[in-house]
């Protein structure tokens, strides 16, 4: 089956380039619209995080500047993912972004002092981004497009547990479960191993009990 595409809109794809230094030779990109395939863009699904937790590292060694860097990268991914996103999750998507960009500048600023205030947008930025791969691993899923599904599906579980963490609250012994679970299952669907239809959908279910537990434990937006 035909992958879906992702579409990189000119002005978020400009953005891309500056901010990871590719633009040595990519040219101008303003205007333009670039897709990818849709499993070769969740195989990055893991960056936002990654960021995220640099940005962390670098605010509290005092490395501002990094900071705010590596929080950008984070803006990028989830404007991205506002522009392919389902009308329910959009929202949260870019106001995440607003919020992360509001921090990066408050942090080169020296306005931005707590770290708890970098990880409470943390979390919601994770929390938004989950509900952002589980309502597209429910579509593909109903497509049967199974790969897809187990891209979104895994990278659902992988978010939720970040929020969690972000949130400082302990991870009960069954949310872990639920995360290991969820992995695996995702990975069956991606490499194409048995699975049942009754197996996928208690899969998609736990990871959605999830998502709303810690939607709970996360701070309100301002």
């Amino acid at each position: 089956m035909m992958s879906s595409k992702i579409v990189l809109c000119g002005c978020v794809l400009a953005s891309l380039v500056a901010v990871t230094a590719w633009g040595q030779s990519s040219g101008n990109t303003h205007g333009r619209n670039i897709s990818v395939t849709e499993d070769l863009w969740l195989q990055l699904a893991d960056e936002p995080g990654r960021h995220l937790q640099e940005a962390r590292d670098h605010f509290f060694k005092n490395d501002r500047t990094s900071a705010a860097w590596q929080m950008r990268k984070a803006v990028v991914y989830l404007k991205i993912s506002a522009e392919n996103s389902s009308a329910k999750t959009e929202k949260n998507l870019r106001s995440s972004a607003t919020e992360l960009e509001s921090l990066a500048r408050g942090v080169e600023s020296g306005t931005v002092t707590s770290i708890q205030t970098l990880e409470h947008a943390f979390s919601r930025a994770e929390h938004a981004l989950a509900q952002h791969h589980y309502a597209l691993a429910n579509e593909s899923w109903a497509k049967r497009e199974s790969r897809i599904a187990g891209y979104r599906l895994r990278a659902a579980g992988d978010a939720t547990e970040r929020a969690a963490r972000w949130t400082g609250e302990e991870i009960e012994e069954g949310a872990v479960a639920t995360y290991r679970g969820t992995r695996t299952l995702g990975g069956k669907l991606i490499e194409g191993g048995g699975v049942v239809v009754d197996e996928v959908g208690k899969g998609i279910e736990a990871v959605g009990h999830q998502i709303e537990k810690v939607g709970k434990l996360v701070a309100p937006r301002n």
